[in-house]
Order: structure tokens, then C-alpha cells, then sequence
């Protein structure tokens, strides 16, 4: 149970952002005044886990996704076009873009928190608030139901006990009569972080959704969604591939769930369909990873550390389900060790939910 369950109730939350260039489709509204909220919340306590918080202890994240943004002068976004359009290689195929906004806050302990002074082989106590801008092209054939998907994300904020890590920790186990994490005193110092995230899923059907009155593959979808992602930064500097397998409905609608980084970050946008819909995936990533500050530690003011492992891999699986203008995600996570003297690989959960407004 962990720190942010107490937002986690009205949510929050990580997505990721559509995207640019030439497509323009009729928005509802302007492109700064609709668009999609999503609310992320991740937690080892979701994965029903008996046990006190360790590691990634809890994620939370809160993500506003513009309506599509028209190239034309009228548009107030429409310098999100002109940025997108300078970037080497970004947005090089025509699609719809999106800006979208996020603010999010992590929390890592070590695996024993009954202890005042943690053991030096543990995971470092770090707290992480951060914001970020990103821009989004989203690419889609409708007939075929193909898709690429490309994100590319500014993240900013501060790592430490500036991040309030240890307050929202223990004040949500006081009031939930839940044991104190004993050793924030021990954090990781403050630190301002910075990190760039490129990211790239395609889409790709295996049997295409039925009509309802059809029978077909039984009425649903099936497709694959590999990506690549390579985030550069003093808080986390790795490269990463996967895929995912879904199978349901209105798999079109998105690339996935939306989620925290380091994973996946899917795409935010219910698309409106009158029909309850949904799908099951699983999936999983392999990351390089060059940098992690919760396990390296601070890059100026020393600290807690431990030795990463250069290769993590992250396997899940989980339900998406969609109707109208909403959307709502429950994923199930393993995630390998990350450490050496790390025992097991860790478990969490992560809630999602979204509007479109």
C-alpha cells in the first residue's frame, strides 16, 4: 500500500500523446479547450501482495491530451505543428497530432522498511516529482488498421526529499493505521532531473474485428504492437523493445494502456464508440539500461547506491475496457531484478482511467 493510494482514488496518471503534421480531423472543439484527462495509478499493493511497500513502492501520473491539432493559423497550438516539423526525423509521415501534458510523482523504498538505517545492499529510499510536454503523431490507416505511433516527451522535475517522497508516504500510512517507511532519512539528496523520451509502437492486425452480427474470428480482433523506446537523461538513460499481443475490440482505438515510464505509455484518447468494447493483452519489454539515479544514485551529490544490472525485462498482462468517451485499464506487472543484490523480481499493479470531454 504505498503513498498514493490516496490520489491514486481520484486518480492519476501517465499516457502517452498523439501526434502531428498533416491530418486534420474535424475536433469537437478546439484543440485547447477539449481533449482527454487520464489518471494513472501504479502500486505494488495492486498486486495483491502481502506484504509492506518495497522498491517501486508507487506511481502516480495525470496526463491532459489536446483534440488534434489543425496546422492552420487560427489554431492557438498550432506552433506545436512547427516544432514537430523542425525535429529531425519526427513526424516524417502524415498524421494527427496531439500536445499533451503531464504531471506525475514516484516513490522508491528500500525492500525492508522496518529498518531506521537501511541495509547498503538495498534499494536506495527516492522520492521523484516531475512534469512533462510531448508531442504526439499518430499515424493510422483505417482500412487496413495499421498504425505507427510516435512520442516524444520532455520530462523535468527534482529527485529527493524536495520531492516529498516521505511525507506522502507516512502521512497516507498514518491514516490508513499502516506501518511508517523507518528509513527516508536515508534518501537520495536533491538533485534536478531531465530526461527525453523518444518512443515508436506499430500496430499491426492479425484478424481483423467482425461486424457484430458476424462470427468470424468469434467477432474479435487480434493484432500485435511491438515498439522501441530510448530515453536519454541524468535520471534514466536506457533503450528498450517489446510487443504486445491484444485481443478484443475496438483494438484501432489505441496502442495499449496508458502507463508510467519506464514502460509503455500507450495512447490516451477514448474514441468515442457507442459500444461497450475491450481487450486482453500481455506483452512484455527488455531494457539497456546505461543510467537509473534510484539505483546509481545522485550524479553530484553522492549518496546510497547499489549495482544495477545493465538488462531488466518487464512481462504484463491485463484487461482494457472502453465505452464513449471512456476508458479504464488494469495491467499486471512482473518486473525482473534491477539490482544485484536484489532477491526477486518485483510485482505491481497499475489502474488507469480516462475521459474524453
Amino acid at each position: 500500500m504505498t503513498v498514493v493510494r490516496l490520489l491514486a482514488c481520484v486518480c492519476v496518471a501517465g499516457a502517452a500523446l498523439p501526434a502531428p503534421v498533416v491530418a486534420e480531423p474535424a475536433p469537437r472543439a478546439a484543440a485547447w479547450r477539449g481533449g482527454t484527462i487520464v489518471a494513472v495509478s501504479e502500486n505494488d499493493e495492486y498486486a495483491f501482495r502481502i506484504t509492506v511497500d518495497q522498491h517501486y513502492s508507487n506511481g502516480m501520473r495525470l496526463v491532459w491530451l489536446s483534440e488534434p491539432v489543425a496546422a492552420t493559423p487560427t489554431d492557438p497550438l498550432a506552433w506545436t505543428h512547427r516544432v514537430a516539423g523542425a525535429i529531425p526525423g519526427f513526424a516524417a509521415r502524415p498524421g494527427t497530432l496531439r500536445l499533451g501534458i503531464a504531471l506525475g510523482h514516484n516513490i522508491y523504498t528500500a525492500g525492508n522498511t522496518r529498518r531506521v538505517v537501511p541495509d547498503p545492499g538495498d534499494r536506495p529510499y527516492a522520492g521523484w516529482l516531475h512534469g512533462g510536454v510531448a508531442l504526439v503523431n499518430d499515424s493510422a490507416d483505417t482500412t487496413s488498421g495499421n498504425g505507427v505511433i510516435e512520442t516524444l516527451e520532455l520530462t523535468l522535475g527534482i529527485v529527493g526529499p524536495s520531492a516529498m517522497g516521505k511525507q506522502l508516504q507516512n502521512f497516507w500510512h498514518g491514516l490508513i493505521n499502516y506501518p511508517q517507511a523507518m528509513g527516508w532519512d536515508s534518501q537520495l539528496r536533491d538533485e534536478p532531473g531531465i530526461g527525453l523520451t523518444y518512443e515508436r509502437a506499430w500496430r499491426r492486425p492479425i484478424a481483423r474485428e467482425a461486424d457484430p452480427d458476424a462470427t468470424g474470428f468469434g467477432g474479435l480482433g487480434l493484432d500485435v504492437v511491438p515498439h522501441a523506446v530510448a530515453g536519454l537523461g541524468n535520471v534514466a538513460t536506457y533503450a528498450a523493445a517489446g510487443a504486445m499481443l491484444r485481443i478484443g475490440t475496438h483494438l484501432a482505438d489505441d496502442y495499449g494502456p496508458p502507463r508510467t515510464r519506464p514502460a509503455l505509455s500507450g495512447i490516451a484518447a477514448p474514441a468515442g464508440a457507442d459500444r461497450i468494447g475491450g481487450y486482453l493483452f500481455a506483452g512484455f519489454e527488455t531494457r539497456l539500461v546505461g543510467r537509473d539515479i534510484f539505483l546509481d544514485g545522485t550524479m553530484f551529490r553522492g549518496g546510497p547506491r547499489v549495482d544495477r544490472r545493465p538488462l531488466v525485462s518487464d512481462t504484463m498482462a491485463g484487461l482494457a475496457m472502453t465505452w464513449r468517451d471512456w476508458r479504464a485499464s488494469f495491467t499486471y506487472h512482473w518486473r525482473g531484478r534491477e539490482f544485484e543484490t536484489q532477491g526477486p523480481g518485483d510485482r505491481f499493479g497499475a489502474f488507469s482511467l480516462g475521459a474524453r470531454f
